[in-house]
C-alpha cells in the first residue's frame, strides 16, 4: 500500500508471512535486484521511535535532566532493526511532484510487485500494482490539525481458555474520506499502532487524487471509513 503521499514524503506498507525485518531501498531511477543498500533505503516507523526514544533517554542521562536545544542532535542513527508482520517505512526528504521508484525487503532481500507470488487484499483500500508513486505539491499553507485517534485490541485465548484483550502492537490503521452519495473518495493515509495498540491520522492532510487538499467533506454526513490489517490475518473485525 501507498499512502500519507505528501510533497516530500511518502508511506509505503506492506505484510509478510511471518515476523522479518522491514526497509526500503528507493530513488528516481528504477531500482533493480543487484542495486546496493546505499543511502537511499528507510527503516519502519517503529524502528525509528525506538531510535528517538533511546537518544532522548541518553541525553536525559548524560545532562541530569539539564538540557538545551543545543544538546540535540539530529542525527539519531537507527541501529537495530525489529521483525514485525506488518511493515510501515515513511520515506522523508523526497522532491515535489517527482516519480520515485522503490522495493522492499529485509535488508538482505528485496522485491517489487509480483502478482504470482503476493495477495493483494483490496477492502476498499486499493492496493499498489507497480511499485512507484508521483510526490505532490509542497502546499503554500500549513492546515490546522484535525486529528482522528484510536486503540487497536486483539483477543487470545488464556491459559483457562476465556478470551483476553490484548494491546495489538503490530497493527496498521488505513483511513480515508468517502462522499455520502460514494462518488469521491480521498487518498489513503496510515498509521501504524504504538505500543499500547494506539494510532492517530491528521484529517486535514487528506488529498484528493489530484493531490490538492479534501474540501467540502461534511462531519456526520461524510464517512471516515477505517480498516485495520493486523499482523497477518486476512480478516479483522472493526467498527466504523
Amino acid at each position: 500500500m501507498i499512502s500519507n503521499v505528501t510533497g516530500n514524503s511518502a508511506t509505503i506498507s506492506w505484510v509478510t508471512d511471518r515476523k522479518d525485518i522491514g526497509v526500503v531501498i528507493y530513488g528516481d531511477e528504477k531500482v533493480g535486484f543487484t542495486d546496493n543498500w546505499g543511502e537511499n533505503i528507510e527503516y519502519d516507523d517503529r524502528d525509528w521511535a525506538k531510535a528517538e526514544e533511546e537518544y532522548a533517554n541518553q541525553l536525559i542521562s548524560q545532562n541530569a535532566g539539564s538540557m538545551s536545544i543545543d544538546d540535540y542532535d539530529p542525527e539519531i542513527k537507527v541501529t537495530q532493526l525489529g521483525a514485525y508482520y506488518v511493515h510501515h517505512v515513511q520515506l522523508k526528504n523526497l522532491n515535489p511532484q517527482t516519480e520515485y521508484f522503490f522495493r522492499v525487503g529485509n535488508g538482505l532481500w528485496s522485491w517489487d510487485f509480483n502478482p504470482s507470488r503476493q495477495e493483494s487484499l483490496d477492502e476498499g483500500f486499493p492496493t499498489a500494482g507497480l511499485f512507484t508513486f508521483t510526490t505532490n505539491n509542497v502546499l503554500d499553507e500549513i492546515p490546522s490539525p484535525d486529528p482522528a485517534y484510536g486503540r487497536v485490541y486483539s483477543m487470545y485465548r488464556n491459559d483457562s481458555g476465556f478470551l483476553q484483550e490484548n494491546d495489538s502492537t503490530d497493527t496498521i490503521v488505513y483511513t480515508k474520506l468517502v462522499k455520502e452519495d460514494g462518488s469521491n473518495s480521498s487518498a489513503i493515509l496510515s498509521s501504524v499502532t504504538n505500543d499500547m495498540g494506539g494510532w492517530t491520522v491528521d484529517k486535514s492532510n487528506f488529498r484528493d487524487v489530484q493531490g490538492d487538499l479534501v474540501k467540502g467533506y461534511e462531519k456526520g454526513v461524510d464517512k471516515f471509513v477505517v480498516f485495520a490489517q493486523y499482523e497477518n490475518y486476512d480478516k479483522v473485525n472493526i467498527n466504523e
